[in-house]
């Protein structure tokens, strides 16, 4: 499940930009195509959630805007490699930002605004009462 979308995608770089990523070398730059969008922020997701499984159950049903940015931070840099692509140094900078901060939120310097997982992977939202002494 992706965290985020085609048009979030366009919205964020720009149709030129999108349309530069998508469009296989040789071929006339003319729309943005979907299915390579699609199949980065399926990636990314995938990624993303190898770094939240420890603490959140996933794939997210309620996608944090962190998040969000994160996948198409990460969708692009995908995008942006392989044929006669180069990868800009913003683009690398931006991965290795998404990945550092996936790292802070595994580990639990970061927090994200969700219900956690215990370790047995059930819901951190149990109540727990505490025993008083009797005297």
């Amino acid at each position: 499940m992706a965290y985020a979308s085609v048009q979030d995608m366009i919205v964020k770089f720009g149709e030129e930009e999108m349309i530069r990523l998508t469009t296989p070398d040789g071929e006339p730059m003319t729309a943005v195509r979907s299915y390579p969008v699609e199949d980065a922020l399926n990636f990314a997701a995938s990624f993303i959630d190898t770094y939240l499984r420890k603490r959140y159950r996933v794939p997210l049903d309620l996608v944090p805007s962190e998040v969000a940015r994160a996948t198409i931070m990460l969708a692009r840099y995908e995008l942006s490699i392989g044929g006669q692509k180069t990868v800009s140094d913003e683009t690398k900078m931006a991965r290795q930002e998404a990945v550092s901060w996936l790292r802070d939120v595994a580990d639990g310097r970061v927090w994200l605004d969700l219900e956690e997982v215990t370790a047995d992977g059930s819901s951190g939202a149990e109540v727990s009462v505490r025993q008083g002494r009797s005297w």
